[in-house]
C-alpha cells in the first residue's frame, strides 16, 4: 500500500504522461494539417501551370480541405477547443495563428474556401449531437441547455463566433479574394500558357542559337513579373529548346537535347535570381522605407530568415527557403535583407 506522498507522486507522473501523450497527438494533428496544406499548394501550382492537370488539382484541393476539417473537428471533439487553443498558443505557429485569428482577411479566407462545407458541418454536428443525446456513446451532455442544441456544442461554438463577425467587411474582403484568385490563377495562368505556346511555334523554326537567345530574354522578362509562376517557363524551355535541338540542322539525340534544355533553363533561373535580388530587391526595395515597412523587415520571421540564409554553404533550412519558397518573393526579400548574392546562388543549386 502506498502512502499519501507516494500516491501523489504516482498521480503526478500519470498526469504528466497523459499530458505528454496528448501533446504528441496534437503535434501529429498539426503535422497532418501542414501536409494537407502542402498538397494544396502543389495542386494550386498544377492549376496555374497545366490545363491538363486542372481536374486532378481540384480533386487534391477538395480532399485537402475536407480532411483538414475532419481532423480539426475530431480533435476538438476529443480534446476540447480550450485545450487545443492552449497547446497551440505555446508554439510559434500557434501564436501566429492566434494573432491572425481576429483579422477580417483571415475570416474572409475561411468564408471563401469553406462555404461549400457549411451544410456538411451542420450535418456532422447534428449527427454528433444525436449520438450524444440518444446513445451512451460520445461526450456526456452537461446541462439541459446543451441537450436542447440541434447541433453539437463544438458546432454551436463556431456559429456563435461567426455571429459576432463584422460581416460587411468580411464579405467585401471575400469578394476581393475571389477577384485576386481569378486574376492570378485564371487570367495570368492562362495568358502565360497561351503566350508560351505561341512563342514555341515561332521559335521552333529558328536556328538553335537564336532560339536560345530569344528564350532567355523572354524568360527573364517573365521572371520579373510577380504573379507569373516559374513552372510554365521551365516547361516551355524543355519543349522549345529540346525540340529545336533535335531539328534537322543540329540533329542532336534526345538525351543531349534534354540536357541542353535543362542547362539553359538552369542558367536562366540563376540570372533571374541575380536580377530579382540585386535590381528589384536591393536597388529599389532596400532603399525604400515604405517597402521595408510593408514587408515588416524587423519582424521575428524575417530576422530568423536572415540568420538562416546568412549561413555559408548548404544547410537544410537554407535550401528549404530558397528552393521551396516562391521564386519572385524569395529572391526580392533576400535583396531587401541585404544578403550576399553568392550564398543565395549556392543555396539555389
Amino acid at each position: 500500500v502506498l502512502d499519501a506522498s507516494a500516491r501523489d507522486k504516482y498521480s503526478e507522473e500519470q498526469l504528466a504522461r497523459a499530458q505528454a501523450r496528448q501533446n504528441r497527438e496534437i503535434q501529429v494533428l498539426i503535422i497532418i494539417v501542414l501536409l494537407f496544406l502542402f498538397s494544396s499548394y502543389i495542386s494550386t501550382s498544377l492549376v496555374r501551370s497545366s490545363t491538363a492537370g486542372l481536374d486532378f488539382a481540384v480533386v487534391i484541393l477538395g480532399f485537402s480541405i475536407v480532411f483538414i476539417f475532419i481532423f480539426i473537428y475530431a480533435a476538438i471533439g476529443v480534446f476540447g477547443s480550450a485545450y487545443i487553443r492552449n497547446q497551440l498558443q505555446q508554439t510559434v505557429l500557434g501564436k501566429i495563428v492566434n494573432d491572425l485569428a481576429d483579422s477580417d482577411w483571415v475570416k474572409a479566407l475561411i468564408l471563401f474556401f469553406l462555404v461549400p462545407l457549411v451544410i456538411f458541418i451542420l450535418v456532422i454536428g447534428f449527427i454528433i449531437q444525436s449520438v450524444r443525446k440518444y446513445t451512451p456513446l460520445g461526450k456526456k451532455l452537461k446541462s439541459e441547455e446543451e441537450r436542447n442544441y440541434i447541433v453539437s456544442e463544438e458546432t454551436m461554438h463556431f456559429l456563435r463566433r461567426a455571429k459576432d463577425w463584422e460581416w460587411g467587411s468580411v464579405l467585401l474582403k471575400s469578394l476581393w479574394i475571389g477577384v485576386i484568385l481569378f486574376v492570378v490563377a485564371v487570367i495570368v495562368g492562362r495568358v502565360t500558357n497561351i503566350f508560351l505556346s505561341w512563342l514555341s511555334e515561332i521559335l521552333v523554326t529558328l536556328p538553335l542559337y537564336m532560339t536560345t537567345v530569344i528564350f532567355i530574354f523572354v524568360g527573364l522578362g517573365m521572371f520579373m513579373l510577380p504573379p507569373v509562376p516559374g513552372l510554365p517557363v521551365y516547361l516551355a524551355g524543355g519543349i522549345v529548346l529540346a525540340s529545336n535541338a533535335q531539328g534537322d540542322e543540329t540533329g542532336w539525340s534526345f538525351i543531349n537535347a534534354a540536357m541542353y534544355a535543362c542547362f539553359i533553363v538552369y542558367i536562366l533561373k540563376l540570372l533571374a535570381i541575380v536580377l530579382q535580388q540585386k535590381v528589384i530587391g536591393q536597388m529599389y526595395g532596400r532603399k525604400s522605407v515604405a517597402i521595408r515597412a510593408a514587408v515588416n523587415i524587423n519582424s521575428m520571421d524575417l530576422r530568423a530568415m536572415k540568420v538562416i540564409l546568412s549561413k555559408p554553404g548548404f544547410t537544410f533550412p537554407k535550401i528549404c527557403i530558397l528552393v521551396g519558397g516562391p521564386d519572385w518573393p524569395t529572391s526580392v526579400l533576400t535583396g531587401i535583407l541585404g544578403l550576399p548574392l553568392s550564398q543565395m546562388l549556392i543555396g539555389s543549386l
